[in-house]
C-alpha cells in the first residue's frame, strides 16, 4: 500500500487556505470592520457579511520533465486558481469603505509573498507539520462579477494563481 506524497492536492489547498486566513487575520482592522468571516467552498446557505470566501479551481497538471523525473521522484506541475471573494452588506452604512479596505487587505497579502510552504495535513489535521516543498505564488487579478441576486450583497472577486510540483 502506498501513501500520498506530501505534495498532494489536499495538503496544498489546505496550506494555501490557511496561509490566506493567517495573513488576513494578522492585519489590523478599522472600526468599520470589527470582524470578518472566512468561508471555504461557498456553502448553500447565505453568506454572513463582511466575509472572505475561498474556492479552489484546478487549471491543469502538466508533465514537463523528461521521464517525468523531478528531484529523484516522478512528478508533474500543477496549477490552480483560488477565487478569493470579498462580501459586504449594503445595509451597513460604511459598506463601500468595508469593501475598499478588504480589497486592500487582499492586495497586501498577495503582494507580500512569492512562495507558501506546504504543510502535511494528511498525517495530522490538528497539528500539521511543515514539509520541504513549496507553492509558487504566480499571479492575481481582480475580475468583474455579476451582481448578486440579493440586492443587499456586494461582492468583489480576486483570482489568485498558484503552482506546485506534484510528486509521487
Amino acid at each position: 500500500m502506498s501513501v500520498l506524497h506530501a505534495t498532494n492536492a489536499y495538503n496544498v489547498e489546505t496550506s494555501v487556505a490557511k496561509w490566506w486566513v493567517d495573513q488576513l487575520s494578522a492585519i489590523t482592522k478599522p472600526s468599520i470592520l470589527p470582524t470578518t468571516n472566512y468561508i471555504f467552498n461557498i456553502p448553500e446557505t447565505g453568506v454572513i457579511a463582511p466575509a472572505f470566501s475561498f474556492v479552489h479551481m484546478d487549471i491543469s497538471t502538466q508533465k514537463r520533465w523528461q521521464g517525468d523525473q523531478v528531484g529523484g521522484t516522478r512528478g508533474a506541475r500543477a496549477a490552480t486558481l483560488l477565487d478569493v471573494s470579498v462580501w459586504v452588506s449594503r445595509k451597513h452604512v460604511a459598506w463601500n469603505a468595508q469593501m475598499g479596505f478588504m480589497k486592500a487587505m487582499v492586495d497586501q497579502v498577495f503582494a507580500g509573498s512569492s512562495v507558501i510552504q506546504i504543510s502535511d495535513y494528511t498525517t495530522n489535521v490538528a497539528a500539521p507539520t511543515p514539509v520541504n516543498y513549496k507553492i509558487d505564488v504566480v499571479s492575481g487579478e481582480w475580475v468583474a462579477v455579476q451582481r448578486d441576486p440579493n440586492p443587499d450583497i456586494e461582492r468583489s472577486r480576486f483570482l489568485f494563481r498558484y503552482e506546485w510540483t506534484v510528486r509521487s
